[in-house]
């Protein structure tokens, strides 16, 4: 059913380490930073060890750059020195450089517009204080009203959740809704806001709950882990493999996934192919 909303219509601050370069975590700032690129231009020096490839990869697959000679021999140090992977790639993860990476492309794949300044600081204190994850902005923004108006607007329809339901399914789910799935989730919803105030069933709840329901999904998180699948290991992902980290995801989210991806071997193996 390709317009099931029809049916229903009318119902950067930065910090210098050592020669590192990197947002500082606990600075807010209303810089934005290009979306990431699947492609960046390689020039370093011809012989770089293990430790200073993984570095390499680590800038390139969360920063979307290069690493400067001081970059490569500061963090190549640490990983010598003992510190782990998990330490080393958690710093490129955690930075503000790449929040606003991960926000820019939030606001373009779900508002399909620009973060504001204002609002790229607003996330990152919200991030700092621990109230909001990178990826959990993502969702955010499909509960935003600004997504559930103009969901309406390019279905054509007044503003309604089958029009919400149209847009979270080409959006997340990358597919039109089929067969009787459309009303079958507002019948779900109904019930939900019903259970969760039977005197005074809230559609505000409601909304906000059909999208947790469609973003979490099975469907939904193997979807991203291919994606992550593709970015940090360069790769498709096997089905069994698809299968036992979207679990993963969905019990601990995509920074999760994203970790044990860049802590793996098969990450820092690649990394000496792709570098050294």
């Amino acid at each position: 059913m390709k317009h099931f909303s029809r049916l229903v219509s009318g119902a950067v601050a930065c910090v210098v380490v050592a020669g590192a370069t990197f947002v500082a975590a606990d600075e807010a700032t209303a810089a934005p930073v290009p979306a990431h690129s699947a492609a960046v231009t390689q020039s370093v020096a011809a012989s770089v060890s293990p430790a200073g490839a993984f570095v390499i990869a680590l800038y390139t697959d969360f920063l979307n750059r290069q690493p400067s000679p001081s970059d490569i021999s500061y963090w190549s140090a640490k990983l010598s020195q003992g510190s782990p992977r998990s330490v080393i790639a958690d710093g490129f993860a955690d930075s503000d450089e790449f929040r606003m990476i991960r926000m820019t492309h939030a606001y373009q794949t779900v508002l399909g517009r620009g973060v504001d300044p204002s609002g790229a600081a607003s996330w990152l204190d919200a991030m700092h204080r621990g109230l909001i994850t990178t990826d959990g902005i993502e969702k955010a923004l499909y509960d935003s009203d600004e997504f559930y108006n103009d969901a309406a607007a390019r279905n054509h329809a007044n503003p309604n959740d089958g029009a919400l339901i149209d847009d979270l399914y080409a959006s997340i789910l990358g597919r039109e809704v089929s067969g009787t799935e459309g009303f079958d989730w507002l019948n779900a919803e109904f019930g939900a806001e019903f259970r969760q105030n039977p005197m005074n069933p809230s559609a505000a709840y409601g909304r906000q709950w059909l999208i947790d329901q469609v973003y979490d999904s099975t469907e939904a998180s193997r979807g991203r882990v291919a994606i992550i699948y593709n970015q940090f290991l360069g790769r498709a992902a096997d089905e069994g493999g698809l299968e036992s980290w979207a679990s993963f995801d969905l019990a601990y989210g995509d920074a999760a996934v994203r970790a044990g991806f860049t802590t793996s071997d098969e990450y820092y193996q690649r990394a000496s192919v792709r570098f050294s």
